[in-house]
């Protein structure tokens, strides 16, 4: 699983809520990770991809299941996150 050197941030007034994205690609695979800063505590979601994001133009895929849940990680920090999706990645070899 690669971390991507590219994150986006979206800020009040662009989205009903405020998130904390990032991007990961597992060959030729591209997945986001998804923090909702306005949840109390914070919450994630998790996507497949069907563009590479430094270049845009696609669609943002259903969400994948963590814990069981769309919605899920409910205060975990990035680093839990990820370690919770690692897996996932890994396995899926291109949802």
């Amino acid at each position: 699983m690669q971390k991507l050197d590219y994150t986006e941030e979206t800020r009040r007034g662009e989205a009903i809520n405020h998130h904390h994205r990032k991007f990961y690609e597992e060959a030729g695979s591209f997945y986001l990770l998804d923090k909702t800063m306005d949840g109390a505590p914070p919450f994630y979601s998790f996507h497949a991809l069907d563009f590479d994001p430094r270049i845009g133009g696609g669609f943002i895929g259903p969400h994948i299941q963590v814990q069981g849940k769309d919605y899920w990680g409910d205060g975990l920090s990035w680093g839990e996150a990820e370690e919770l999706i690692r897996p996932i990645i890994e396995k899926a070899d291109g949802i």
